[in-house]
């Protein structure tokens, strides 16, 4: 007979000691009242659910607004603004994510053409006692029996509580802008350009409450960013021979770290 949970378990576990062993069944009723019913225990009479203690319910949300317009055949716009956030099925786990970016036209003939697109991201997200990957404390509190009382600093489960304690937050903010640029020169030479600039910081902090880590508190802050700017260039014209089409291209890609020629027939 396997034990499963609770008070009603232990019950049962009784009766099947009283009708193997006749002689105890006097014992076994003089203490099974007090021991299956002492509440200053908080190991008796318990019936723990620990996937709800570890996993709950969640909700995704995702809202947008767009903005857009043509005030003439000169000028367009776009304007969108974003917001989503992800509540994670282990407690103290979420994502957030916000954004906006905008989208700007300009012609001012079939010669000339410009286009402005800016965009920034800000990200924010918990991960509790791991990573995007795994939980520390989860898989084995979660499978623990429901015998055991809930997690608290003052039982022997209390290392459960890291799940809920540790704060691990990730902040991730993004710029990003980039201009393009298309010219008809004479000769049927087209001229494109590019030019884009995008530059990122990465923020990670920690709290583990010293009850947790031998009495001593630990707060870790780490940041980093990145940048990366580029420059493309290219002339373009295409050459009609008979029934042939030549498309004769040569540009330039300029990188912090590189600069590469291209010429292409």
């Amino acid at each position: 007979m396997y034990l499963q949970a609770g008070r009603r378990e232990r019950l049962e576990l009784c009766k099947f000691w009283e009708m193997i062993h006749p002689p105890i069944t006097d014992i076994m009723k003089s203490i099974k009242l007090q021991a299956l019913s002492d509440s200053l225990n908080p190991y008796y009479n318990n019936n723990t659910d620990w996937q709800g203690v570890f996993y709950q319910t969640t909700y995704n949300q995702t809202h947008n607004l767009s903005f857009s317009g043509k005030p003439n055949e000169k000028f367009d716009y776009k304007i969108n603004a974003n917001y989503y956030t992800e509540k994670g099925i282990v407690k103290n786990t979420d994502f957030n994510r916000y954004g906006i970016r905008a989208a700007v036209g300009y012609k001012p003939n079939d010669r000339f053409h410009l286009d402005l697109n800016l965009a920034t991201t800000l990200t924010r997200n918990s991960n509790g006692s791991g990573n995007a990957f795994s939980q520390s404390g989860v898989a084995a509190g979660s499978a623990a029996s429901s015998l055991l009382p809930p997690p608290s600093m003052y039982t022997a489960s209390n290392s459960a509580l890291s799940v809920f304690s540790v704060q691990a937050d990730n902040q991730n903010v993004v710029y990003d802008a980039s201009m393009n640029i298309m010219y008809l020169l004479p000769f049927d030479i087209r001229w494109r350009s590019t030019l884009g600039y995008k530059y990122g910081t990465v923020e990670n902090e920690k709290f583990t409450p010293g009850i947790l880590n031998a009495n001593r508190a630990t707060w870790n802050n780490g940041s980093e960013y990145s940048y990366n700017m580029y420059v493309r260039s290219l002339l373009s014209r295409t050459v009609k021979l008979g029934i042939v089409n030549f498309d004769l291209q040569g540009g330039l890609n300029f990188h912090p770290k590189s600069i590469a020629v291209t010429l292409l027939c």
